[in-house]
């Protein structure tokens, strides 16, 4: 499943991504986020979409990483270090 929230701490769009363990390492998230993220791009008037993820999950790390995300922050969510990932569009119009 992915989808889309906005991220409190900037305010950005963020692209979310779950899946059930049993349902890992075959490019589902990969798959769902991708078409997530194009649907965004599309409809979105944003200067960039972001992606948290726990710096210790690196299954996610690479799913943002595939989607052509790069780290530009660490922030902390519920005490825990996270990456901040992001896909910039451009300024928004």
């Amino acid at each position: 499943m992915a989808g889309f929230g906005v991220f409190r701490q900037t305010g950005d769009v963020e692209l979310g991504y779950t899946l059930r363990r049993d349902r890992w390492g075959r490019g589902y998230a990969t798959e769902a986020a991708q078409a997530c993220l194009e649907a965004g791009l599309a409809r979105l008037d944003v200067a960039r979409i972001v992606a948290v993820v726990d710096e210790e999950n690196l299954r996610s790390s690479r799913v943002a990483e595939r989607l052509g995300m790069a780290v530009v922050d660490t922030v902390d969510v519920h005490g825990r270090p996270h990456s901040l990932f992001a896909f910039r569009l451009g300024p928004a119009a």
